[in-house]
């Protein structure tokens, strides 16, 4: 059974381009409100009024699950109908939630024109506390919204309608990579790997095998809440722990993780867990793409960086010869497990690469993003920022789930500043961290589109103030740019001897162009000898 369930905070338009998608679909549409309404006969604001809210969560329970036994339909949620965590663990099982999104101003603009019957909570929280107070209810609702696909309707309906039925076609198919499963836990637990995972029917508390694989960095910090994440599981998990660093990213700790796997006569309904950094997850996950032909794979990212960015996209790898990531595949997990309590650990140049990562998502497509880094007070802020950390993860997502296998092109604009970085990396022989590079890189490269193409030299300027703020490198350094393009010419995304750059555009909202190395490289001897000066 199959459902598509849309989700989201109230007046997203769930109930509005429900029975259009339905439509589009061939699936019968409920309104869980509506039924809830006629099964009571009377209005969703009397039953708040007379019996109190309690008692309605109690009928939108028992709704839910009235229409979870009908055939496969189009089921448009209540705003809070997912704060049961059984509703929300039957719903997961028989259906694709996606989470339809509006800011909360256009939020409460609907809400005052739809009125007290139809927004009951709405109108109240906007009459005691105004636009702030829809936020505030927001953000206290995020945990029931972002760990799913999330569509805007801020735009075009039409727009927002095909992206759905995209999703929902692309579930059905059983295509990877198209659909992510989220969780962003907080509490006191670091770690609640596995009763995520049986949401999303992993099935890791019955017979099936885990390898948890992590580094010694990572196990010595986070070595009681793994052990009390994998309790119960002594008999049937192989635990795997492989060196810090990127020294580790190779096909030698590959092999290890084989021999290991092998060893302990794991089976192919395995899961792989990966708890640690981008290398961790990178490794892993590439091992679990091949080991046996492809075991599920499930990420808990340890860093900033790998939070916002090696974990999400499905891209495994390792470094071969010098080039960083040369050898891989795209192996999406099955679930990502976003947990801000591990941030704690992190020294603060830990996080800045990270925030490093959150500027290139911000720049490249989310301006709101992007200033809102440059409000950040300090980078350890980011420590009480978990809402810009899943902005940050929900915007890759975006991308590469209308991108998942780099086919398309879209996802190029993600690897801005990536293709400077990584040959820098290489020169470097990685004694220069990931977030470092990329940062030199992303300056450099809005530099040469400011002397080449037509990149808003203010958006270039906020672009390095904001990386130099953070504490990050923002000037290329005097490396011999024959070298510099002997390794870019290397890059995985090199096509017909050009390579994708961002070449216009403003912060935001930047375009990409193909470029001949030749000409990079000679935009980068300019900027090289010549640093453009910060507009006045």
């Amino acid at each position: 059974m199959r459902h598509l369930f849309l989700n989201g905070f109230m007046a997203t338009g769930k109930s509005t381009l429900g029975p259009v998608v339905g439509s589009r679909l061939g699936l019968p549409f409920l309104d869980l409100d509506a039924e809830i309404e006629r099964k009571s006969g009377t209005t969703i604001a009397t039953i708040f009024e007379s019996r109190g809210e309690s008692e309605f969560r109690r009928l939108e329970e028992a709704a839910l699950r009235t229409a979870i036994a009908r055939p496969p339909s189009v089921i448009a949620l209540g705003g809070g109908a997912l704060q049961n965590n059984a509703a929300r663990t039957a719903a997961e099982s028989t259906g694709l939630i996606v989470t339809l999104s509006c800011s909360p101003v256009t939020a409460a603009a609907r809400i005052q024109e739809q009125g007290e019957e139809l927004r009951p909570v709405g109108m109240r929280t906007l009459g005691a506390e105004g636009v702030d107070g829809l936020r505030r209810l927001l953000d206290r609702r995020a945990a029931l919204y972002d760990p799913y696909p999330l569509v805007s309707t801020e735009g075009s309906p039409e727009s927002a309608i095909e992206e759905i039925v995209d999703l929902y076609r692309r579930h059905r198919s059983g295509e990877r990579g198209a659909v992510y499963q989220l969780r962003f836990p907080t509490g006191e637990q670091t770690v609640v790997l596995f009763g995520s995972a049986r949401l999303c029917d992993l099935d890791l508390d019955g017979s099936r095998q885990i390898a948890l694989i992590t580094d010694s960095t990572v196990a010595g910090l986070h070595g009681p809440a793994l052990d009390l994440a994998t309790e119960g599981t002594e008999e049937r998990i192989s635990r795997i722990v492989i060196p810090p660093g990127e020294a580790a990213k190779n096909l030698d700790t590959v092999r290890a993780i084989y021999g290991s796997l092998k060893a302990d006569e794991l089976e192919r309904g395995a899961v792989m867990v990966a708890a640690g950094g981008g290398v961790v997850c990178d490794v892993a996950g590439f091992a679990a793409a091949t080991y046996l032909r492809g075991l599920e794979l499930v990420l808990v990212p340890t860093t900033l960086l790998a939070q916002v960015d090696a974990a999400i996209g499905g891209k495994t790898g390792v470094d071969f010869d010098g080039v960083k990531n040369l050898v891989g595949s795209f192996h999406p997990a099955r679930l990502v497990c976003v947990d801000s309590q591990f941030l704690n650990t992190l020294p603060e140049p830990a996080l800045g690469e990270g925030i490093a990562e959150m500027v290139k998502i911000g720049f490249a497509r989310d301006e709101a993003l992007f200033g809102a880094l440059e409000g950040l007070e300090a980078v350890g802020s980011i420590r009480e920022r978990s809402d810009l950390v899943r902005r940050a993860v929900r915007n890759k997502i975006a991308v590469v789930s209308r991108d998942p296998f780099e086919r398309t092109g879209e996802r190029a604009v993600l690897n801005f500043g990536h293709t400077i970085g990584h040959a820098l990396e290489s020169l470097f022989d990685y004694r220069r961290s990931h977030g470092a590079c990329v940062a030199m890189g992303m300056v450099a490269e809005a530099r040469v589109a400011q002397r080449i193409g037509s990149l808003e030299g203010a958006s270039a300027d906020r672009l390095e103030s904001l990386l130099s703020r953070l504490g990050l490198p923002t000037e290329l350094p005097e490396v011999p740019l024959d070298d510099l393009r002997a390794r870019m010419a290397q890059d995985k995304k090199r096509h017909g001897g050009k390579i994708p750059m961002v070449m216009g555009g403003t912060a935001g909202r930047v375009t990409l162009e193909p470029v001949a190395l030749d000409e990079v490289t000679e935009g980068l001897a300019q900027v090289q000898r010549a640093p453009v000066q910060a507009v006045p």
